[in-house]
């Protein structure tokens, strides 16, 4: 298992980081060149919100595909219809994600900002954006659980990203206007999970068959509420993610949050080595608690978070020592969120490093208590902005989000060490 994890690990930052330099070209060159600070902003709500609703959408079904997929694992039995029972309740989870945007449809355009009615006009996008971002989800979930994490890697982190730059090109050029552009830029998002699905069908890993099987009666149980675990841990862990954008849209307007997301963009690459990291070790974390292998999670655990500290720390100093000629690079105004990459590097290495301690915990007997922390974190991240955003600006939705990433760090090292007396770190 530590080689499939090394192998795809190392793939799977190598083309991280290829989707970083198109995504640079993009987010840090073109964008804030071509487009105002209020449309930049309203990209980065439509994921924040795409995102958020997808999660709960979900209904905690990723989360019972990485903890349960190994006991259906039968491919000459279809996986004991694991695969129609998924998307079955993932259709009813859409059907009520779809109906809350619609209920909350004024509340979220609803803004006395001028820029921010921007959104309003362009609100319609975020239900395929839902659609799509769910579909690729769960896709991606079913990939990673027959440890094939590196299609979905490359899917979102470069054709994507190729698909976007694709897009502002054509702006730029005036092949397109505005409304066009943000078309496009809907289709790249959409993209991977059309394509995912396509493989996992192409592949015949999966039917829409429905199977009648003993094993889903005897786990079904279980699996709700498993699931009904992960729709707290997912959805709460999503807006933890991303209520700073939408608390600047809310509280600064459109023209702040394009600012935020952008200076938020060099931040996230510091998390670029841990995501296809603990993508790859979600499922065969999973695997060992099955097998009762806690050796081998104990050495997952110590590697991963020396090796994510290390390499953070480094690109952490990196970053933030380049922050002049990052600033050089972008028009005046984004002068603004120059604390916002410190603060969010901080955060960042913060969360790397435990290692995989979410997954751990996630994973093992004592699940629930992830949806208690990540409660308590959610009460907290909005409780920080509310109170730091009208005090600090866009540096306090960073200060806020480090506040998060902190606490949490130490509650799940906590966890970890008194439940099974596992270290992130040998003395």
């Amino acid at each position: 298992s530590l080689g499939i994890i090394k192998r795809q690990a190392y793939a799977g930052t190598i083309l991280s980081y290829l989707g970083v330099i198109i995504g640079y070209i993009t987010t840090a060159v073109l964008f804030p060149d071509y487009l105002t600070t209020a449309e930049i902003g309203l990209l980065g709500v439509f994921l924040s919100y795409a995102y958020i609703f997808a999660q709960l959408a979900s209904l905690g079904l990723s989360r019972v595909t990485i903890v349960f997929f190994p006991y259906f694992r039968d491919r000459n039995n279809n996986h004991h219809g694991f695969f129609p029972m998924i998307i079955g309740v993932a259709l009813i989870g859409l059907v009520i994600a779809l109906a809350v945007i619609l209920i909350l449809k004024k509340v979220l355009i609803s803004n006395s900002h001028d820029d921010s009615t921007l959104f309003g006009q362009y609100f319609n996008y975020l239900f395929p954006l839902v659609i799509f971002t769910l579909l690729f989800q769960l896709m991606d979930t079913f990939n990673t659980t027959l440890f094939n994490a590196i299609r979905g890697i490359f899917l979102k982190e470069f054709l994507q990203r190729v698909a976007i730059l694709a897009a502002i090109s054509m702006y730029i050029l005036t092949w397109v206007d505005f409304n066009r552009f943000v078309m496009l830029y809907v289709i790249a998002l959409a993209l991977p999970g059309v394509i995912l699905m396509y493989y996992v069908l192409k592949n015949k890993e999966f039917s829409f068959r429905p199977v009648q099987s003993p094993l889903m009666k005897e786990k079904a149980r279980l699996m709700a509420d498993v699931g009904l675990n992960g729709i707290f841990i997912g959805f709460s862990g999503m807006i933890i993610l991303y209520v700073d954008r939408i608390m600047v849209e809310r509280l600064m307007g459109l023209g702040s949050t394009g600012i935020y997301t952008t200076m938020s963009y060099f931040a996230t690459l510091i998390a670029i080595p841990s995501r296809a990291l603990l993508k790859i070790s979600d499922p065969i974390i999973a695997q060992s608690w099955k097998n009762n292998d806690l050796a081998g999670i104990r050495d997952n655990y110590y590697r991963s978070s020396l090796n994510q500290f290390l390499i953070g720390s480094l690109l952490a100093i990196g970053i933030w020592g380049n922050i002049g000629n990052i600033l050089r690079i972008l028009p005046p105004a984004f002068a603004e969120g120059t604390y916002v990459v410190l603060f969010l590097s901080l955060a960042f290495l913060a969360d790397m490093m435990t290692g995989t301690a979410t997954y751990i915990l996630a994973n093992s007997k004592y699940y629930k208590y992830q949806t208690y922390y990540i409660l308590l974190l959610v009460v907290l991240i909005i409780i920080s902005n509310l109170l730091l955003i009208p005090l600090l600006g866009l540096t306090g939705a960073a200060v806020a989000t480090l506040i998060s990433k902190v606490v949490a760090t130490i509650i799940r090292h906590q966890i970890l060490y008194r439940k099974f007396k596992l270290q992130a770190y040998n003395a």
